[in-house]
């Protein structure tokens, strides 16, 4: 990811769109970039499972762990 572009971009746009809507821009860029970086960690660690042959399936069932406290 370029992200001296992404900023770039911000900049462009930026003194076209009022407060309100560069403050929506900067949380949809905020949670893209966020959404990235989860899908290239995840990725990784998929990819090391798969080469060691580890099965991380985590399918858990609430009822496994018996009653919840209270």
């Amino acid at each position: 990811m370029d992200i001296v572009a992404v900023r770039q971009a911000i900049e462009v746009l930026s003194p076209l769109l009022n407060a309100n809507q560069v403050g929506q821009l900067e949380a949809m860029v905020g949670q893209g970039i966020i959404d990235y970086h989860e899908q290239q960690a995840e990725s990784r660690y998929k990819n090391d499972l798969n080469q060691l042959s580890i099965d991380m399936k985590l399918d858990v069932d609430a009822s496994d762990f018996g009653e919840p406290p209270f």
